[in-house]
Parts: C-alpha cells; sequence; structure tokens
C-alpha cells in the first residue's frame, strides 16, 4: 500500500484537473503504463458483496423482449442502497498520510456505479476507483468536486469487482466525509460496443462512430452523456450558446429524461433530481471503429432553468463551467432559431450511453404535421417536432436529447425518439425555434437564458472557448525588446480585446488582436485578455513562467546505504529545462556525465570522494555550480583559503554511513598536503582533533589535501590556495 500514493500522486501529475473529473480506459490491462504499480495493490481488508437478483424481470421491465422504447431514457442497471462511511472501510497509514480502501463486488455487473452522499473532500485529499481487471481508473476526484448539498455520481467502471481508494494527507486526517448511499449494477453493458442483430449488451450494428467524420470533430466536443441522479438511467445533451458569446454553461437535452413521475409535468422533486446531473464529454472512439476509448471527462451538478413538454426540451446550467478547466477543449453549439427549413438533419448522441455515434437525415426537413403519442402518455401537438428519416446510422433509447443539426451544423432541435432499427427510420426532434418562445415564462422557454439582453438574433456559430495563445515562458529581462506576442484564439466576430498582466510582467504594446509581454522579475505571472462583445465579458487568462539565470544553487548531499544522493536545490530558479552533471572520481580520475532532465534535481552515485558540477539549463540561459563531495561519513573544513602561515583542519562527522574498518584505528586520520605535480609536500596525523600545518615555507599555487580514514583506501579531498603576503581584512 506504500506505493499507492506514490501512483496516485504521479497520475495526478499527467495532466492537472480543476473542477473535472477523468476516467481513464486500458482496454488491454497489460498496457498500464501510467498506473502500472496499481497492478501490485494491496487489496483491501474490507469487502462488500451484493446478492444477486432477477435480471431477466428487469429486462422484461424495460421491455427489452419487444422492443427498446425509443422515448423513455434508457435504464441500465439496477441500484442496492447502502449506508457505507468511512468507519466501513480499512484505513492503512503511509508515508504521507493515510489510505482508506473497499472493495464492492456484485457477481455478473457490467459496471459498477456509485452515489456518494455527505460527501467532502479536504485540500489534498483524492479519491479513486478501479476494476479488478486494471482496465479502468476513475479520478482523481478532488475537493473542487464538492457539491453544495453533498450529493455526487461517479462514472461507471467497468466489471463486477471494484474498489475504492481514499487518500487523506497528514495535515487533513479526519477532515473527509463520505457516505455511499447507492451501489449501481450495471445488467446492461452500456460500455460494451458489441456488434450483431441485437443484444442485451450491445446496439445495433448500423451506428456510426462519431470518430469517423472529421467533419463533425468540434461539435462533438460539445456533447454529452449524461447520468440522471438515479444513477442507473442515461439521456444525451450538448453545451449550447448565447446570443452575446457569453459561453455560460447551458446545457440542451429533453424534458423527458427529467419528467421521471406524473407525464407532461415537472415537480420540484424531478428539477430537485434534475439538478444532480452527471455530465460526461469526449466520451468516443479514438478513432474510426477503433478499440480504443478517449478518457470521458466528467462533471457533477446543474440548475434547472427551463423545460417544456411541448416541443420536450430541457434546459440546464452545469455548475461548472467546462470552460474554466484545463484541457477541457469546451465547444458551445451554435443555433437556429428562424425555423427555415433545413437542407440535411444530424444527430449526434450515446446510443444506450455507448461512445459516441452519428447519423444522418440526408434529405430536406419538414415539421411533422400530426399529433404525435408518446410511449409515457404524452402528446404532443402538430407541427412541434421535426421529422427526420436517417439513411445513415440510427438512435435508441439514451440517444434522447442530443442535438439535431442542420445544412450548417447548427442547432435546430433535439431528440424526442422514434421508431427502432437500422435505416431507413423515422426520428422526431422538438423545434428549437419553438422552444424558443416555450410556454411563454422564463421556465417555459429558451429566450431569456439564450439571448438575455433581447437581441433578437436568429443565429449563433459553434465555438471553442477563447485561449490565449503564445509562449508558456518567458524571461525576466526587464526589456521590451525580449517581448513574446500573444493573441487570442477563437474570439467571437466583431469582439474587442483588452489586455492586462501580473506585476512581474510588462505590455510594451497591445492591440484588439494581439498583445507583446516581456518578464520583470523571475516566477510565474498571468496575462489577462478581456473580450467584450457589445454585451459581454468574457475575461481569460494565461499562466507563465518567467524564467531567469539568477539565483543560487546549492549542492549538498546524504547517504542512503552503498549510495550518495546528490541533491541540488534551486532557489528562485524559473524556467528550468533540465541539468547536466559532471561526477569526476576523485580517487581514479574517471569523469561520467548525466542529462536528468527537467526534474532531475537528484542523482545517485556509488559513495566516495567527488568532484561534482551541475549546469542548470534554463529557457534563458544557464548557471553552474560545483561541489566536493565525500561519501565516507566524515569531511574536513580547511581555512583560511586562501591560506598564507598556517592552515587550520577541522575533522567533522557527518553521520553517515561509513566505509567498515578495524575497530582499533576507528579515530586515526592520516593528513597529506600535495602538490599540483602529485608530489606530497606536508603530512600530519590526527585522532579527530584539530590540527594546523605550516605552509609558510611552500611556494604559491594550487595544493590538494588528502585525509585518509584508518582502514579506508580513498581520501577526501579538498582544494587549498597558498598565496603569501595577504592583506588581512
Amino acid at each position: 500500500m506504500k506505493n499507492l500514493y506514490l501512483t496516485l500522486f504521479l497520475l495526478s501529475m499527467i495532466g492537472k484537473v480543476y473542477g473535472q473529473v477523468e476516467t481513464h480506459y486500458y482496454p488491454d490491462s497489460t498496457n498500464l503504463i501510467k498506473i502500472n504499480s496499481v497492478k501490485n495493490l494491496s487489496k483491501s481488508k474490507k469487502i462488500k458483496t451484493f446478492p444477486s437478483f432477477d435480471v431477466q424481470q428487469l429486462l422484461n421491465e424495460d421491455s427489452l423482449e419487444r422492443i427498446d422504447v425509443p422515448d423513455i431514457p434508457f435504464r441500465f442497471g439496477k441500484g442496492f442502497d447502502t449506508n457505507i462511511t468511512l468507519g466501513d472501510g480499512s484505513w492503512q497509514n503511509i508515508n504521507n498520510g493515510r489510505v482508506w480502501s473497499m472493495e464492492f463486488e456484485s457477481p455478473g455487473a457490467k459496471s459498477i456505479n456509485f452515489i456518494f452522499d455527505n460527501f467532502y473532500l479536504p485540500d489534498s485529499a483524492e479519491l479513486y476507483i478501479t476494476n479488478k481487471d486494471q482496465t479502468v481508473l476513475y479520478g482523481p476526484v478532488k475537493s473542487n468536486q464538492n457539491t453544495k448539498d453533498g450529493f455526487f455520481l461517479t462514472d461507471l467502471v467497468d466489471g463486477d469487482n471494484v474498489t475504492v481508494y481514499l487518500f487523506e494527507p497528514n495535515d487533513q486526517i479526519g477532515k473527509s466525509r463520505l457516505t455511499i448511499k447507492k451501489v449501481v449494477h450495471a445488467y446492461r453493458g452500456i460500455l460494451d460496443n458489441t456488434t450483431g442483430e441485437r443484444s442485451s449488451d450491445g446496439i445495433l450494428p448500423c451506428h456510426n462512430d462519431v470518430a469517423c467524420y472529421n467533419d463533425f470533430e468540434k461539435e462533438a466536443k460539445a456533447v454529452a452523456v449524461v447520468l440522471l441522479s438515479s444513477a442507473d438511467v442515461v439521456c444525451s445533451g450538448s453545451l449550447v450558446m448565447t446570443a452575446d458569446n457569453s459561453f455560460r454553461p447551458y446545457f440542451l437535452s429533453a424534458f423527458h429524461c427529467i419528467d421521471t413521475e406524473t407525464p407532461g409535468y415537472l415537480t420540484n422533486d424531478e428539477i430537485t433530481k434534475s439538478q444532480r446531473w452527471m455530465f460526461k464529454f469526449h466520451y468516443k472512439k479514438t478513432e474510426c471503429n477503433g478499440n480504443y476509448t478517449a478518457p470521458g471527462i466528467t462533471y457533477n451538478g446543474a440548475t434547472f432553468r427551463a423545460a417544456n413538454p411541448t416541443t420536450d426540451f430541457a434546459l440546464m446550467e452545469m455548475t461548472t463551467n467546462p470552460a474554466n478547466v484545463t484541457y477541457s477543449n469546451a465547444v458551445w453549439m451554435g443555433w437556429d432559431r428562424s425555423g427555415s427549413l433545413p437542407l440535411s438533419g444530424t444527430y449526434i448522441h450515446h446510443p444506450k450511453g455507448a461512445p459516441m455515434k452519428i447519423s444522418f437525415d440526408t434529405t430536406s426537413l419538414i415539421l411533422h404535421r400530426d399529433r404525435i403519442n408518446w410511449s409515457n402518455g404524452v402528446s404532443t401537438p402538430e407541427n412541434t417536432h421535426w421529422l427526420t428519416s436517417l439513411s445513415i446510422g440510427t438512435t435508441e433509447p439514451g440517444s434522447s436529447g442530443s442535438p439535431l443539426l442542420n445544412e450548417s451544423k447548427r442547432i435546430i432541435g433535439q431528440l424526442h425518439g422514434g421508431g427502432v432499427g437500422c435505416p431507413t427510420v423515422a426520428m422526431y426532434a422538438g423545434a428549437f425555434h419553438l422552444s424558443w418562445t416555450g410556454g411563454g415564462t422564463n421556465e417555459t422557454r429558451l429566450s431569456n437564458w439564450l439571448d438575455p439582453r433581447g437581441s433578437g438574433v436568429l443565429t449563433t456559430n459553434t465555438s471553442y472557448y477563447p485561449a490565449i495563445n503564445g509562449s508558456d515562458n518567458i524571461c525576466a529581462s526587464n526589456s521590451s525588446m525580449d517581448a513574446q506576442s500573444y493573441t487570442v484564439n477563437n474570439k467571437p466576430a466583431f469582439a474587442t480585446v483588452t489586455w492586462q498582466c501580473s506585476s512581474n510582467l510588462r505590455i510594451s504594446s497591445s492591440n484588439e488582436s494581439s498583445c507583446y509581454v516581456y518578464g520583470v522579475s523571475a516566477g510565474y505571472g498571468t496575462i489577462t485578455a478581456s473580450i467584450n462583445t457589445n454585451s459581454t465579458i468574457v475575461t481569460i487568462t494565461k499562466n507563465v513562467e518567467i524564467a531567469s539565470i539568477s539565483g543560487n544553487p546549492n549542492i549538498t548531499y546524504s547517504n542512503s546505504g552503498n549510495y550518495t544522493i546528490l541533491n541540488l536545490s534551486t532557489p528562485n530558479i524559473y524556467g528550468i529545462v533540465g541539468f547536466i552533471w559532471s561526477v569526476k572520481n576523485l580517487t581514479n580520475g574517471s569523469v561520467q556525465n548525466y542529462n536528468t532532465g527537467p526534474n532531475g534535481y537528484y542523482l545517485s552515485i556509488p559513495y566516495g570522494s567527488y568532484y561534482v558540477e551541475c549546469r542548470v539549463i534554463t529557457k534563458c540561459g544557464h548557471l553552474l555550480t560545483s561541489a566536493y563531495i565525500n561519501g565516507y561519513g566524515y569531511s574536513m573544513n580547511s581555512y583560511p583559503n586562501p591560506v598564507d602561515q598556517i592552515l587550520y583542519i577541522d575533522i567533522i562527522n557527518n553521520n553517515l554511513s561509513l566505509e567498515k574498518t578495524s575497530s582499533a584505528d576507528d579515530n586515526s586520520f592520516d593528513i597529506r598536503l600535495y602538490n599540483i605535480q602529485g608530489v606530497q609536500v606536508k603530512n600530519a596525523k590526527s585522532n579527530g582533533e584539530q590540527i594546523s600545518i605550516d605552509v609558510s615555507n611552500l611556494i604559491d599555487g594550487n595544493y590538494f589535501l588528502h585525509i585518509y580514514k584508518s582502514g579506508q583506501k580513498n581520501p577526501v579531498i579538498q582544494k587549498v590556495i597558498i598565496q603569501h603576503s595577504l592583506i588581512s581584512k
């Protein structure tokens, strides 16, 4: 278990996460390069096993035997109510804190996921979930995932045996809270991309991976699969842009994904439950028809904004804005509310919660002229839904709420339901332009949320969240001649930009397109761009490291076993690229060079006596430091140096590991002074006390002082400069 925290810490360094949780998939467990040591984790001392149940009965309830109902959210699991707390698992102390773990087994489960309640993590605490087969790792979950009400949904983890790990650092012990309220056994494998006519674990064979259509790569990044608050049902949906390009995290899905009680009406309880959704983005194949799935990124929590059964829309505002998350590649989908007849239609969706798919109607669309009676008892009026006839791909339960795009790749509706099967099949999507006015109130229409300033625009464009483009490093030259250029990527049309930076940076010049920045003092700085669309201001930042070649690196060392560990401290040195060590063995004169890379502050060498140089390479130059290294457990301090008359020598015990010597001579030292030609010119003995050597009769120059401990073959060596007629200060 001592390796656990190291493993988890390394994982957290792969890519820092802010307000998100990643799920990594490793189809081949032998390829666990990043989490290799997870294979060797000790088993938890506590295990919770769940009883078997009648799967066929649940399948019958899902109507799977006759045909899947497309306008009902897709149920995949059975939840077991629990009340497991941190007092029920097992704790194990490690060097940096302690780890809580508990194993969960539900025989036959396709996957397992959890509902946490009373959930709270203090700073630096981390939670992970991994499966027995080592093919999935969920986490880290950190303190920035804490929700207002303590309700938290986890992602699905493949297999019928999973383990939950919670790490608490030493300074936060006892501050975590966690109650596992429900454990969900997936009896339908929504993570399984089984092909074939139909199976309980698979999807229809005519689906198309979105990864096969590069033209829709941008739009796909706005789409997510939604895990509803019951943790056993999924829908689809997408981020949607506002008229003022505010990049607020509005998420469009289907009314019937919220409407879980009385059909056609929303209760306060249903609204509360909708605010506990989990959103999973980027869940798709890494390549067309490939075997590998990209790490899904999950976010918990939302605020209900509006919904209407007539056009079957629901609008939520996510608690965490993906725009504020590093590496999110967040995209907001544009829309068209003109009501113009589309020339084609495209759905991007997650059928049965599977990795993202895409489906096409290549013909012109029309509004369906008849009333539609849905399987849940809801009846929607005529001319409220787009009729699509899919000729490429299809949709299934779980696709509900997915965006319907026109030929310009703008949202014109969201999927309600339709037929089941492979092309050609009819599907219906609530019309976006009718949802715009909806039921006439803020809670039943889109207009006041997506166009709060009443601009009246009919279309918006699909857009990446803006980002500042430029170098991550600047030299602390304090000269505008060294200024770096920064620009705004994905700036909305007609927007203006103003620039600012932190106090250790300076702007030499700027305009609405770019900004030139140079460093003043070393450290870390921030460049800020405020984007004004005339109706709202979006503020984005870029963190930069301000590199310098100033500072005082210092080599220290300690012994461990038969090795000496060199450590280079680099106070106030920034922008480090790497370290080049040169180690000269003072016994035999051999030299070894080591390039240890940007994290190579440490170097392990067999203990002995060495002259060591370390070159610190930075973005803006390099610094050189050196030291004489003695790994024998003692050292000497000779002074003054340079010396004129009397050289004083102190024997210092470093309390390090010593070579084995005969006990009779343990405290005896032989001290010799050699000139540059290697001729011994002075000799002295010591039993550990201070001694002095008269050098007044020696000529000026460089000398080398050797000290031999009795029984040891290799000396500690120190350079001495003799310089007569020194002026005392």
